[in-house]
């Protein structure tokens, strides 16, 4: 018996021995000073730690971020998601005549329309309708516009509008143009449409175009295209919008309008800044697949009617089939073209900006400040893993952090980065606390 106690304990002083051992190198390893002992302490490693690890945290970061940069987007795409692109290019000159080619167009122009080919895009059906640059002229007397008001009476009355497209519209105009409105017509070769609200009693019509109208009628008149620019907030003072089949071509240059790959959201943007609430846009576009005819016409797919419509409450849908967003048309100039009847809320909220939904503090959306926070954070902890060594987990910190920012939501990306910083910050906070070791007595061994 005594020789099995006399063993055990010699195999626990063993164990226990070994055990200090390894506490003991761990804790030379560190560097926190010498202690007496009569033990054998193994050499410490010697660690090799950089010149200046700021300045190595700095310029990774710049490698990392310019990769990234490149990888994620081309650098001639001129927008994110939820930006507009706000240029409207004239392309009239002396020695240019005719709306450009889409050969002619910059890579930025390009990809502004396609919004960096999110787009299909095709550039067969080129048209130029600008008269040589100088644009088209319309001359109505009042004789014609009268007979344009009595055709437009019989149709309303035995209901009998003629192709689909027109029945669409010309249903939305007798539900909601009433006796007494006054009426904006956004884009008119002929002015049909300013006979119907004629015959529907509307008190007053104006007709803007990028050409020139000139009616001899006592409630008609026209504008040139110098209107948009006089447009501020609420200050257009119409009851009723038209625009049939107009929007699409507004930005190709066909009429000969400036180039402009977002005119079209641009319009209705401008309309929803200067019209009251309450007030109706009466609008019909071709809707499809997402496309660009160049310089035909664009069709409106579930991206870009989003777009266009974005920030106004849709009151009425006429003969729209949602299906038809993914359903592409054996003939593309056989359009499908739905009535959207919108109205102007009494505060605006542009769905597509996160900023409208994103409570501020001192003037800053919560979202910038959490970008921010990330950011500092993210350096900070950067810094110290470089510090104490951990050069693998710095570099991992970035690359996690970097993709958070980027690729996340607007509220998610800072959320996901602000928690992995606050993570590694705990990390290095609790892994690099020197372990207080206690070297007791070893046993005695006999």
């Amino acid at each position: 018996m005594g020789g099995l106690r006399s063993l055990w304990w010699r195999r626990a002083a063993e164990h226990h021995n070994a055990q200090q051992t390894r506490m003991w190198a761990e804790y030379q390893s560190r560097g926190y000073g010498e202690q007496q002992t009569t033990m054998q302490r193994p050499r410490p490693r010697r660690r090799t730690e950089p010149q200046d690890p700021i300045a190595g945290v700095v310029v990774f970061s710049f490698i990392v971020g310019t990769l990234v940069s490149l990888t994620l987007e081309p650098t001639t795409c001129p927008y994110g998601a939820k930006q507009l692109l706000a240029s409207r290019e004239p392309w009239q000159a002396a020695n240019n005549t005719t709306p450009p080619r889409w050969a002619d167009l910059n890579a930025t122009i390009q990809n502004g329309f396609t919004r960096c080919g999110k787009y299909a895009n095709d550039t067969d059906l080129f048209v130029d309708d600008s008269n040589e640059g100088a644009g088209t002229t319309y001359g109505y007397s009042r004789d014609d516009v009268e007979a344009l008001v009595e055709r437009a009476q019989a149709v309303v009355e035995k209901g009998n509008y003629g192709s689909k497209n027109d029945a669409y519209f010309l249903e939305a105009l007798t539900g909601h143009v009433a006796n007494g409105s006054s009426v904006l017509v956004v884009g008119s070769a002929e002015p049909w449409h300013e006979a119907v609200c004629l015959a529907l009693g509307a008190s007053r019509v104006t007709t803007v175009d990028y050409g020139s109208r000139e009616y001899e009628h006592p409630q008609l008149d026209q504008v040139n295209a110098s209107f948009w620019n006089q447009l501020g907030d609420a200050n257009l003072n119409y009851d009723v919008v038209v625009s049939a089949s107009s929007l699409d071509h507004d930005g190709l240059g066909r009429y000969g309008d400036p180039i402009a790959p977002d005119g079209d959201l641009l319009t209705m943007r401008l309309l929803l800044r200067a019209l009251a609430p309450g007030a109706k846009v009466i609008l019909s576009v071709p809707v499809g697949p997402d496309r660009i005819i160049w310089n035909l016409m664009r069709i409106y797919g579930k991206d870009r009617l989003a777009r266009l419509i974005d920030g106004y409450d849709v009151v009425e849908r006429i003969c729209y089939d949602s299906t038809k967003l993914d359903e592409a048309p054996e003939n593309v100039l056989r359009t499908y073209e739905p009535v959207f009847v919108l109205s102007v809320p009494d505060q605006i909220c542009m769905q597509e900006e996160f900023w409208c939904h994103d409570p501020s503090v001192f003037g800053l959306s919560i979202t910038s400040l959490l970008k921010g926070l990330v950011v500092a954070l993210m350096v900070v902890s950067v810094a110290r893993f470089v510090q104490a060594g951990y050069y693998r987990v710095a570099g991992a910190e970035l690359v996690i952090n970097a993709i958070a920012l980027v690729t996340a939501p607007d509220f998610w990306g800072p959320a996901l980065g602000l928690l992995c910083a606050l993570m590694h910050s705990y990390y290095i906070t609790y892994t690099s606390r020197p372990r207080v070791v206690d070297f007791g007595r070893a046993p005695r061994l006999r």
